[in-house]
């Protein structure tokens, strides 16, 4: 019975477990490490949240240009959004190669994503106007989605011949402060009826 119980508590937290934050960073670090450890550079701060460009990451992942930090004052840090840009593709070659290398990785760390993955619903349907068409509300879509780790791997249309791939780590302190906000929402509406 004590192992049954056991199981039953524990199960919840083993299904929801996040990653841990990547290239080297720690979910939960405080605004001050961010900015004087890893010299972030504030981008801009709304209510609680800031977001920071992170221009020498302790770790790097090839091709990628861009990584974002997402800090809440009290929270610390709670999102990461790793970037890839990619240009002079008109077919989208390179970019889904390089979203289905990462997808292969996560995949083999994480477990099997939630994928869609579909192109030429609308508008676009020339084989050269693949970027056009990720940009296009509906007409394609390359996005994967672990779920249980809190990743996401998306690969957007810029215009033409130009996109960017992006994964996306959100912490449990990202749903924590998220959920909090819905549940004040809630009550707010439930007082106001």
């Amino acid at each position: 019975m004590k192992k049954l119980l056991l199981v039953a508590v524990l199960f919840p937290f083993m299904v929801h477990a996040r990653a841990d934050a990547p290239i080297g960073l720690t979910w939960g670090a405080p605004i001050s490490d961010i900015v004087s450890k890893y010299k972030a550079k504030e981008i801009i701060e709304q209510n609680d949240l800031i977001i920071y460009e992170l221009p020498n990451p302790p770790i790097t992942l090839p091709n990628f240009t861009s990584y974002k930090l997402l800090a809440h004052k009290q929270l610390g840090l709670i999102k990461v959004v790793l970037s890839e840009e990619i240009t002079r593709d008109p077919y989208g070659v390179e970019g889904k190669n390089a979203y289905f290398k990462y997808k292969e990785a996560l995949t083999k760390k994480y477990g099997k994503a939630e994928s869609l993955e579909e192109i030429g619903l609308k508008v676009y349907r020339e084989n050269d106007e693949f970027y056009q068409c990720l940009g296009y509300q509906g007409c394609g879509v390359y996005f994967s989605n672990f779920k249980q780790s809190g990743i996401s791997l998306l690969l957007e249309g810029n215009s033409h011949a130009e996109g960017k791939l992006k994964i996306i780590y959100e912490s449990d302190l990202f749903f924590e402060y998220y959920g909090n906000e819905d549940i004040q929402e809630e009550s707010k509406i439930y007082e106001g009826l």
